[in-house]
This record gives C-alpha cells, structure tokens and sequence, in this order.
C-alpha cells in the first residue's frame, strides 16, 4: 500500500519566465498537484517541473497535503487532484497571470 497523498505547492512565478515573457505577463500564481510522500518531496518536485518547463520560481508561498473534504467547493482542483492521484503525474491549476 502506498502512503503518497496529494499536495498542493503554491508558487509565484516570475514574468522573466520564457513561457510568461513571450505572452508579454510580469508574472503568475499557479497551483503544482503532485503525488508523492511528504511535503518536502512535493516542493521539490514542484521545483523540478516548473524549472523543466522553463518557469522562474520567485516563491513558494505554501504546501499542503490536499484534503477532498475540504476542497468541495473548487471543482477544477478537485479533479485535478484526483487525476494527480490516479495517473501519478504532476499537474498544473489554471494559472493566474498579471502585467498583460
């Protein structure tokens, strides 16, 4: 049995990111769901992915575990997270951008 839980790693990206730049954005807030063991390996991965697809993390604001109950009142994240759960592969929250 595996004891990996799905976190939220929320991340303020900077709009040097190619990916924000080119669509002429001063920056962004997006939610990273991923599953893994701890909070430490979520922020982690959460790193990696963002950096892989050529973002620039200026912070990381927090991560929790996400918790279904709790989340009822945001569809869109709910079913992201129980993609997450069930494909094992990291994924992103709409991205709230600013500076267009």
């Amino acid at each position: 049995m595996s004891s990996d839980s799905v976190f939220l790693v929320y991340c303020e990206l900077s709009g040097e990111s190619p990916p924000l730049r080119e669509e002429g954005f001063a920056g962004a807030f997006v939610t990273c769901l991923v599953l893994t063991e701890d909070i430490s390996d979520a922020i982690q991965e959460a790193r990696q992915i963002l950096r892989e697809d050529g973002y620039v993390i200026v912070d990381i604001d927090k991560a929790l575990r996400f918790e279904p109950h709790e989340w009822t009142h945001d569809e869109d994240i709910s079913t992201l997270a129980d993609q997450v759960a069930k494909s094992a592969e990291s994924a992103y929250s709409n991205f709230d951008v600013w500076g267009h």
